[in-house]
């Protein structure tokens, strides 16, 4: 708003156009003209607990996933407990940081019995 030329147009005017509300264009220009500076909207989100994923928890789970790629969710739990004190963060929580932060994705195995992929069972099936 403020870059814009304003020139003889009221702060209500230039906030309709950009889809401000009109009192806070006109705070935000009192703000601009008392400060000289751009008024910044300030975060109202909660930026919540800190995280307890530090960088070596995630490069220890990056070089247990290079050595081993069929590691298990539950097996990197096991591995960072061992290795780190005090380390306790659910399992949950370790896919979650698996997914977001080391960019890891972890599928479910998904087993199909031998007798029904048997070459005699397909056999049947086909005929």
């Amino acid at each position: 708003m403020i870059e814009l030329p304003v020139g003889q147009r009221y702060a209500s005017v230039v906030g309709r156009e950009l889809g401000v509300e009109e009192r806070t264009a006109q705070r935000w220009w009192r703000s601009y003209e008392e400060t000289g500076e751009v008024p910044i909207k300030k975060s109202t989100i909660n930026p919540g607990r800190p995280n307890n994923f530090t960088e070596e928890h995630k490069a220890h789970v990056l070089d247990l996933v290079d050595d081993n790629p069929q590691v298990t969710v539950c097996d990197v739990v096991e591995s960072l407990t061992k290795s780190f004190e005090d380390f306790s963060l659910t399992k949950s929580t370790i896919l979650k940081h698996m997914n977001e932060t080391c960019n890891l994705s972890v599928k479910k195995p998904h087993f199909e019995s031998e007798d029904r992929n048997s070459p005699e069972n397909l056999q049947e099936r086909y005929e």
